[in-house]
């Protein structure tokens, strides 16, 4: 068993698994009675460390997302505030998990991080509501030790306010995809935008007509998108 019980049936949700190449992180969100906290376990050498909680709030810590650098781990999550919802954000480097980073404006509601591998270490997008309340997709870069503040609009949506919850993923090369879909006029469309420079590119339409969930993974080299 994996996760920090104390002996009591809580429940356990949102998992996420990441890979360095050698060994494993996983994490997730578990119920202590009162709230939701995020826990992670690294798997190395052949055996499991003890569970350690990533959040200090005692309010809830949701939708648990995980990525690798090929050494260390980034772990991402939706932080209630009480107020609004944030995401913050956790590395492990040198055995250690750094204290938690808060990644969005803080302005609004923050939801659905997507973390994957960056060239220069961990990208992380998440959609966050604009004034009216509306989901649009933003984006915070782990470079020279720091995360970008404030947060980038990967779009502010090709129709503003309808995009939502966005998936990403990087290839050797260190293009970076993220894939989001987007409500318009009733209508799902599916759409994506590629980071290689560290700057995103224009949005790209890539299916009309379709559904509200996306996935997205590469190979290395190309990308596959399921929706």
């Amino acid at each position: 068993m994996l996760e920090n019980s104390d002996g009591a049936l809580y429940d356990v949700a949102d998992r996420a698994i990441a890979s360095n190449g050698s060994g494993y992180a996983v994490a997730w969100s578990q119920y202590d009675g009162s709230t939701y906290s995020v826990y992670t376990n690294i798997y190395s050498g052949g055996a499991w460390t003890i569970p350690v909680a990533l959040d200090n709030s005692l309010n809830s810590a949701i939708q648990v997302t995980a990525a690798s650098d090929g050494s260390g781990y980034a772990i991402a999550w939706q932080q209630g505030t009480g107020l609004v919802h944030d995401i913050n954000a956790s590395l492990y480097s040198a055995g250690a998990w750094s204290a938690p980073i808060l990644l969005d404006n803080g302005a609004s509601d923050a939801q659905t991080p997507s973390a994957a591998q960056f060239p220069t270490g961990y990208a992380v997008a998440w959609h966050q509501d604009d004034a009216s309340e509306n989901p649009n997709i933003f984006g915070s870069i782990h470079a020279g030790g720091v995360w970008s503040t404030p947060p980038a609009a990967i779009v502010q949506g090709v129709w503003k306010g309808s995009g939502m919850l966005p998936k990403m993923a990087t290839n050797r090369s260190g293009v970076s995809l993220a894939v989001w879909p987007e409500y318009h006029k009733d209508v799902w469309r599916v759409f994506g935008s590629v980071n290689g420079s560290g700057t995103w590119g224009t949005p790209f339409l890539i299916d009309t007509d379709t559904t509200n969930e996306v996935a997205v993974a590469t190979n290395g080299t190309s990308f596959m998108i399921l929706w």
